[in-house]
């Protein structure tokens, strides 16, 4: 079974949308939906999961690492210690990192009217 296959069915079997199974493991909506594809669709390249993430969403389903690895066909696990980045608020979260890849996905125009929008909703905070 792969981890695609094991996600989604236990998604299906406790009545869980993607958006609320990622809402529980503390991770994006995107990242679950990629890991049940099996693939980032942007890139084409198949997902190495996090161990950390690989916790939460093993938590979750009420198992350990182990038991969720045994359960997954030849499953790569990135096991590398990310550098925990800090942005001016503290640190920089799943939702960070995928307005992040949504910006950096798009043309230099388009760039440039998602700042003037981001800027726009960054003044109506402060007041």
């Amino acid at each position: 079974m792969t981890l695609s296959e094991i996600i989604s069915d236990y998604r299906n079997k406790h009545g869980l949308s993607q958006r609320k199974f990622a809402e529980m493991c503390g991770v994006s909506n995107g990242y679950i939906s990629m890991l049940e594809k099996g693939s980032n669709p942007k890139t084409g390249k198949a997902i190495v999961p996090a161990l950390d993430r690989l916790q939460r969403i093993a938590k979750v389903m009420g198992m350990t690492v182990d038991e969720l690895l045994t359960l997954a066909d030849e499953i790569e696990v990135d096991i590398s210690k990310r550098p925990a980045l800090d942005g001016e608020n503290g640190p920089v979260d799943d939702l960070d990192l995928e307005i992040a890849s949504l910006v950096m996905s798009m043309s230099q125009a388009k760039k440039k009217e998602a700042l003037g929008f981001l800027r726009y909703l960054a003044s109506r905070e402060d007041n």
